[in-house]
């Protein structure tokens, strides 16, 4: 099983973009444990924990928040990689024991939003065009002065911070 790690920093806090390949895994997690799950590729299926607690299959476009979890969502669990699954993960672990207000951004390829003026979205993946200019990597995307025209070339993944 391949399993690569990546921190990134966006707006003063630690995104972990998390990339599997291969074959099942095992993976502990604490209990009472607050996090943030967005998929963007592939997907995780048979999530099952040792004390029998299970959750649904995830693929590409899902987002798993702390209350989506489960209160028996701790402990040994045993998941499935198919197709390559990139997830982005952000935990009140990494970031000082606080868990920062964050949603799912989504834009499909050939649509475009205006967004206003405070905005914060880090880009995961995706092909995002913002005033003329192309991004292809992930980064954070802040609308400072006025609002800003957001086309997606390639379907977009981004976590926003509100």
């Amino acid at each position: 099983m391949a399993f690569v790690r990546k921190p990134y920093r966006a707006f003063g806090f630690v995104i972990l973009k998390n990339a599997h390949s291969g074959d099942s895994f095992s993976e502990d997690y604490p209990q009472n444990r607050k996090w943030y799950n967005y998929f963007t590729s592939g997907r995780m299926i048979n999530n099952s924990f040792a004390n029998g607690h299970t959750l649904p299959d995830y693929s590409a476009g899902d987002w798993i928040g702390p209350d989506d979890m489960g209160g028996d969502a701790y402990g040994v669990s045993t998941q499935t990689p198919v197709d390559d699954p990139v997830c982005w993960c952000i935990t009140d672990e990494r970031n000082n024991g606080y868990l920062p207000d964050c949603e799912k951004w989504f834009l499909a390829a050939g649509q475009s939003v205006t967004m206003p003026q405070g905005t914060k979205i880090f880009l995961c993946s995706g092909t995002l065009v913002v005033n003329g200019k192309t991004l292809t990597t992930e980064t954070q995307v802040h609308v400072k002065s006025t609002e800003r025209l957001f086309e997606a070339t390639t379907d977009c993944y981004g976590i926003k911070f509100v």
